[in-house]
């Protein structure tokens, strides 16, 4: 995706964005080694190997923190440049053909391929278990309430909850509460114990589920009967708008991988027994009428589902670029077009934007922003990242703002690693908050205050950074900008599969974590020049391109005249 992007400045000269460019192609390709480190951490996985480092974990709770919140201020400043070179009807025409036209092309072979992989790899480690896997619960000690809880250790839980063991504080790989844990083997007793010390069967974890969600799904009678009893509630939907009840619709496949992923041992028979007995001691009012709205329901579960995978950030853009046009055309009703420079020169701007995405990101699960891929995106992810996006906006719309932003870089990034740590540590360790002599309950504002500073901060930093060392043309980071956008949405199944194979290899975790990231890169850096570059596929991801041989002036207007999925430069058709 190599685009020379120009913007005028005040004198009327035309400065060529290489360092733009170059950062947002950076920010896209490191969700490369986010997804192929994401096997080696402690965090739920598609492909996980049972022996996981916890530096890998941080390493990619750090990059996953600021890399698309950078990519989208990116993408913002460039739907600025386009939208006000090509007119709305020129934008959404270049929108549909480089981002809407490949999510789609995209949802009906990669996703299909991906989804291959997954249920292929899954059965051939049932088939040939990998060497030496053992099925644990790694947590952070060997003694933790999570893992007695999950194993159902009545005597360890005690022991555990004397000590001072949190009822209410989930675990840091999976995001679920010991009240949970528990339910995923029916341990009753332990259940009944968790609620006597004050477990909430109605707390969110991940994926605001909650863990009367996880007795309804995992067929958890005894514990769903004592979760009700303590106050479960049957009505309180997760992320993607599913009741405990609708839990236990989901099949034998959605079962066992949860289940392969948490590490328990489960029985979709004893499942299945278990969500018979739910159904009988509920309303058979309401569980007629959950089952009247099946094809609904139906309906709702594609409309809520994971559809879009990895590509999940192309239709955002789909809907941030919608709205930035409704912009566009409502400040045409306005008497003035534009907001004063102040709104985006730093370190100004950061006493606004600071707080809106430290609330914004307290409405997130995790570290960093969430995920959602579904057709309908989750509300508090869409108005997360528009943040980002606006800022890029209103970035292109003052352009000394841009050139001097993050001039100080030097300053922005070393303040962004202190937040980060700050942030991590309250995430992890809540005792962390207590040791800065404040309550337990800041953690509830501070950590998402640190991480907005974070991301912010770092940024800027690397806007500043990158205008500082990628300014200039390079016709090697040319290439690999250009090549960023196949490399981004092709990369997933590659990336998996190899995540399948070295399962069955005993190396450390982080030097197979840097053999498949690099591995990765070059198969895909190879099926690039092979078969993209020059191809229908490099036209409608960037622009048609005269393959060299052809012409011996297309070297040279190869460059000059590609254009970006998030650009505002017009293609040349050559040869």
């Amino acid at each position: 995706m190599n685009t020379v992007f120009t913007t005028t400045t005040g004198g009327g000269a035309s400065a060529r964005r290489h360092d733009f460019d170059a950062l947002r192609a950076i920010a896209m390709l490191l969700g490369i080694a986010l997804h192929a480190g994401l096997a080696f951490a402690p965090i739920p996985w598609l492909a996980m190997n049972d022996e996981t480092s916890p530096a890998i974990g941080t390493f990619i709770e750090v990059l996953h923190g600021f890399r698309l919140p950078l990519f989208f201020i990116m993408s913002g400043f460039f739907s600025a440049m386009l939208l006000r070179r090509r007119g709305v009807a020129g934008f959404l025409v270049h929108r549909w053909r480089r981002i809407a036209l490949p999510l789609l092309l995209g949802s009906v072979t990669l996703i299909p391929v991906m989804w291959g992989v997954i249920i292929g790899g899954h059965a051939l480690q049932a088939v040939y278990p990998a060497p030496a896997r053992e099925r644990v619960i790694p947590e952070e000690t060997e003694a933790s309430i999570w893992r007695a809880a999950a194993e159902g250790d009545l005597e360890a839980v005690k022991r555990l909850l004397d000590s001072g063991a949190p009822v209410d504080r989930p675990d840091s790989r999976f995001f679920t509460l010991p009240l949970a844990w528990a339910a995923t083997g029916d341990h009753a007793e332990v259940v009944e114990l968790l609620l006597e010390c004050g477990a909430d069967p109605n707390q969110r974890m991940g994926d605001d589920n909650t863990p009367m969600h996880t007795a309804c799904f995992f067929g958890a009678s005894e514990s769903a009967l004592l979760m009700l009893g303590a106050g479960g509630d049957l009505n309180i939907s997760n992320r993607h708008g599913e009741t405990p009840i609708e839990a236990m619709r989901h099949d034998a496949g959605v079962v066992t991988f949860i289940s392969n992923l948490l590490a328990v041992e489960v029985s979709f028979e004893r499942v299945e027994a278990g969500r018979s007995e739910i159904r009988s001691l509920l309303d058979t009012d309401l569980v007629t009428g959950a089952a009247s709205h099946t094809i609904l329901d139906g309906i709702m579960d594609v409309v809520r589902g994971e559809v879009f995978m990895h590509l999940w950030f192309l239709w955002h853009l789909c809907w941030l670029a919608g709205g930035l046009v409704l912009v566009q055309l409502l400040l045409r009703l306005l008497p003035w077009r534009s907001l004063p420079d102040v709104f985006v020169s730093t370190p100004i701007c950061l006493l606004g934007i600071v707080p809106l995405t430290a609330l914004t990101q307290s409405w997130q699960a995790n570290f960093g922003p969430d995920t959602s891929a579904a057709l309908i995106p989750a509300s508090h992810v869409l108005l997360h990242y528009s943040v980002f996006f606006a800022v890029g906006v209103l970035m292109y719309h003052s352009t000394r703002a841009a050139d001097r932003r993050g001039r100080t870089w030097w300053v922005y990034l070393p303040i962004a690693a202190f937040a980060c740590y700050l942030a991590l540590q309250i995430l992890h360790a809540p005792d962390f908050v207590r040791g800065l002599g404040l309550p337990r309950q800041a953690h509830a504002w501070l950590g998402p205050l640190m991480q907005s500073i974070f991301v912010w901060t770092a940024s800027f930093g690397f806007i500043g950074l990158a205008r500082s060392v990628l300014s200039r043309s390079n016709a090697r980071i040319r290439y690999i900008s250009d090549s960023s956008y196949w490399l981004y949405v092709a990369h997933l199944p590659v990336v998996v599969m190899g995540q399948f194979a070295l399962a069955y290899v005993s190396i450390p975790p982080a030097v197979e974590f840097v053999i498949l990231t690099i591995a990765a890169a070059l198969v895909l850096l190879l099926s690039y020049q092979w078969f993209v570059r020059y191809t229908w596929i490099g036209c409608l991801l960037n622009g048609r391109r005269a393959h060299p041989k052809r012409s011996g002036a297309a070297l040279l207007s190869d460059d000059r005249h590609a254009s970006s999925p998030m650009s505002g430069t017009q293609p040349t058709i050559q040869g």
